[in-house]
């Protein structure tokens, strides 16, 4: 089957230097724009870029040329795009494009609590991106618009995922998140070296809203998400580790629950990426570990097999009952936000999206 062409937008930051790796000789799709602001257009990319990634810059990107937004709009000579621009420029361009065709899968928060707008975790969520096709009928659009969740709560979501089928009443959350989780700039050294920086603006409400969204279940009749009826209370805080978002929940159940059915769950899990063997999707999509020293951010944060989907799979640990009640639970989960909390989980979606032949 031929590969459909891609754009990335916002290629030369940070965050759309995450995609390359990803798309890079990807079966799936065939990455023909890269698209920044004006005062990047016209030039190479390896010159428009400043390069901050721990491997190679993709050798056929190197030499291609930046476009301009507005030239990436006109021409709109792609399928799919990738958008990896703050929220709110994000929010003028995307809609743009799903006008015009174009399906956009975006990292940027903006959208995320429109009904039909699905954000996705395919593993945990995958019945949602028929939301597309609620959303063009809704809108008029030929395109459309898919989001990734926060890179905090793909760590959660990854846990709770394979819980659901035991009624999950009341979550708590404590998150420890990375720098990098900020972007280059986000944090200055003098603030987090040596240091715990317990807030992070809006992050708190956007975890307790979304986690909510992927946990819930898709009602057709209705054309959106029916919320997951539970409470969900988060404390977000900013850690000195560069990857690797770690968290603790503590999970209480609409019932009474076994520790090792609950273990299995876990460890036992896959999903429909794994079954349709998607490019992006790790073998174990989650990790169960009993060493009660585990996860860790340095240790675990790669997890995932084989070597392309590295940082894809989440890492849970700690699995125990809270004091004698047996139907509250406690646990650590640690996911990589930038890959899977990110770029590489935004692949997987679009994967998915190819798959379902919505795109």
């Amino acid at each position: 089957m031929a590969r459909l062409k891609a754009a990335l937008l916002g290629a030369t930051g940070i965050a759309g230097q995450q995609f390359l790796p990803f798309l890079s000789e990807h079966p799936d799709f065939d990455l023909v724009v890269l698209a920044a602001s004006a005062r990047s257009a016209g030039k190479l990319y390896k010159d428009a870029s400043k390069w901050y990634q721990d491997s190679y810059m993709p050798e056929e990107y190197a030499k291609m040329t930046v476009i301009s937004m507005d030239e990436a709009l006109d021409k709109a000579d792609f399928d799919v795009l990738f958008c990896a621009l703050p929220s709110e420029i994000a929010a003028e361009w995307e809609p743009k494009f799903a006008e015009k065709g174009v399906t956009v899968f975006s990292d940027a928060g903006c959208f995320r609590k429109e009904k039909d707008v699905p954000v996705m975790i395919p593993e945990i969520n995958y019945e949602h991106i028929q939301l597309l096709d609620i959303q063009r009928k809704n809108r008029g659009w030929k395109g459309g618009i898919v989001k990734n969740p926060n890179c905090t709560t793909v760590a959660a979501a990854m846990a709770l995922g394979p819980l659901r089928k035991y009624g999950i009443k009341r979550v708590f959350l404590s998150s420890m998140q990375a720098v990098s989780g900020a972007g280059y700039d986000g944090v200055p050294s003098m603030m987090i070296t040596d240091n715990v920086v317990p807030y992070i603006s809006g992050e708190e409400e956007k975890v307790e809203f979304e986690n909510l969204k992927i946990l819930g279940k898709l009602d057709n009749a209705k054309g959106e998400v029916e919320l997951l009826p539970a409470v969900f209370s988060a404390s977000c805080h900013r850690v000195h580790a560069l990857y690797g978002h770690l968290e603790a929940l503590f999970v209480e159940f609409e019932q009474e629950v076994d520790i090792e059915e609950v273990k299995a769950s876990i460890k036992n899990f896959t999903s429909k990426p794994q079954e349709l063997n998607l490019p992006t999707a790790p073998k174990i999509p989650i990790y169960l570990t009993e060493d009660p020293y585990r996860p860790q951010t340095r240790l675990d944060r790669n997890a995932g097999e084989p070597v392309r989907c590295r940082g894809m799979a989440a890492t849970v640990g700690r699995v125990r009952y809270d004091h004698d009640e047996k139907s509250r639970i406690k646990l650590i989960t640690l996911a990589h936000n930038s890959i899977r909390g990110a770029a590489g989980n935004l692949v997987l979606t679009a994967e998915l999206a190819k798959a379902d032949g919505l795109i």
